[in-house]
């Protein structure tokens, strides 16, 4: 075989052709039903989907017709803008009182002299205390939006407020209807923390009207402002929660919990939920993508699960930057924390991505997921659908349904060994063939001056 025909064969080994994703290159697949006619579909991610998928970014997803054939699909997480949330608003305040007992009328005697006659004259006094505020009407009549959630703003009367709330709204102020049966308001200090508890949810069936009934009122607290807060789109957020418990992890440099999410959730919201009644913790939770990167602060403040008698009073949940951390730890003070002897459990608020895809070729449609051996690029379908949506007046979009779910190549779950170094390789076999060449020539040239000379 001549030099030049084995480098040629070489260089092809070398070489590495990349096509596109096959279905065999996936552990796990779901057939789509896809119902109607319709050009594009769009399917909520199923939980399963984020636990088994092997990239972070979801890129080890695709969506293959009934020729085994990959169609063109997007997340809409990637395509859609997120709704923006309307400016809270300070709400008009009416307060409503109740007057107190009144007290029995007094007798006042006076007695006039002119020195020539004696005047008896008796009066009546009323004495009674100011009315007390037993509630507040608030206007809503003039908002555009529903509301989220009300931000009471109150003046204390004593050092500690604790109260439950009762909300009723009405259209006509005759007829009231209850809203918000039982909501717990508090402001309290204790060994260097402050908790502070002053917001209302808000049911979306509202009236114009809100009366917001205020038992504080007979220990002297008054509301001094009530503000509206509103949802962030038309429609409520489908929110899915996730519960993980943790393991004790305490460092040199304090103390700790750790928490393993077992799939790329898209958090967006995080609660601390203490599981031992009247415990605090003040501390900052953290997160990070893998065992080997940074911590990245996500929430810091005093979290709580506080019992009394008549109510119980939990830490909301807090809103954080989306991710899909799966590795989580809780750091907090140990001189003003008293989280008990039970390990707090995080709570996990997630939003399913919407899987947007095109009806290319024949139903049925496959959604393959879980591969450490390829990596999908999602279609430049918001370019698409902007200029479908110049020509049409509404763009229809089909909602798809998960079908049966099959086991596929469990093997691409582990990445392919590295190829066999052939460049390596053909570099010192040159290198060996120069020099057995350059060996040879010198033997020859050698051979040739031993010859001459004899």
């Amino acid at each position: 075989m001549k030099p030049s025909n084995l480098l040629l064969i070489l260089a092809l080994l070398t070489g590495q052709v990349l096509a596109d994703p096959q279905l065999e290159d996936f552990a796990y697949r779901y057939t789509l039903k896809t119902p109607g006619a319709g050009a594009i579909y769009e399917l909520p991610l199923p939980e399963s989907v984020y636990a088994k998928v092997i990239q972070p970014d979801l890129s080890d997803i695709a969506v293959f017709n009934a020729a085994h054939e990959t169609v063109p699909y997007a997340l809409r997480r990637a395509i859609q803008p997120e709704p923006e949330t309307p400016e809270p608003v300070d709400l008009p305040l009416f307060p409503l009182s109740a007057p107190r007992a009144q007290l029995p009328r007094s007798l006042t005697l006076k007695l006039l002299s002119d020195f020539q006659s004696t005047v008896i004259r008796l009066q009546q006094e009323n004495t009674h205390r100011p009315d007390t505020v037993t509630g507040y009407l608030v206007d809503t009549s003039k908002l555009e939006h529903p509301i989220r959630t009300l931000e009471i703003n109150w003046q204390q009367g004593e050092e500690r407020l604790l109260t439950r709330v009762r909300v009723e709204t009405s259209d006509d102020l005759s007829h009231w209807q209850e809203l918000v049966s039982d909501a717990a308001l508090a402001q309290l200090t204790y060994a260097g923390n402050t908790l502070t508890r002053n917001t209302i949810e808000i049911p979306r069936k509202q009236g114009k009207y809100l009366k917001i009934h205020w038992p504080a009122g007979k220990n002297g607290a008054s509301i001094r402002s009530v503000r509206a807060q509103f949802f962030a789109s038309d429609s409520t957020p489908v929110w899915q929660h996730n519960r993980y418990s943790g393991k004790q992890a305490d460092t040199a440099q304090g103390s700790g919990f750790d928490y393993e999410i077992p799939a790329y959730l898209p958090i967006r919201q995080v609660r601390i939920s203490l599981e031992q009644p009247n415990s605090l913790l003040q501390g900052t939770l953290y997160s990070r993508a893998a065992e080997d990167r940074p911590w990245h602060a996500r929430h810091s403040g005093l979290y709580y699960h506080l019992q009394f008698p008549d109510m119980q009073l939990e830490s909301p949940a807090a809103d954080i930057p989306l991710t899909a951390d799966r590795y989580w730890r809780i750091e907090y003070d140990r001189d003003r924390s008293s989280p008990g002897a039970d390990i707090p459990v995080l709570e996990f608020g997630w939003q399913a991505d919407q899987l947007v895809f095109l009806a290319r070729g024949e139903a049925p449609f496959t959604l393959a997921y879980g591969s450490a051996r390829v990596k999908t690029r999602q279609a430049p379908m918001s370019h698409l659908l902007d200029s479908v949506k110049q020509a049409l007046d509404t763009l229809p979009v089909v909602q798809a349904g998960l079908g049966a779910h099959t086991q596929g190549n469990s093997a691409v779950l582990s990445p392919q060994p590295p190829p066999l170094p052939w460049r390596n390789w053909l570099l010192w076999a040159s290198l060996v063939t120069a020099v057995l060449v350059l060996a040879l020539l010198a033997w020859r040239l050698h051979r040739q001056m031993n010859t001459g000379q004899g």
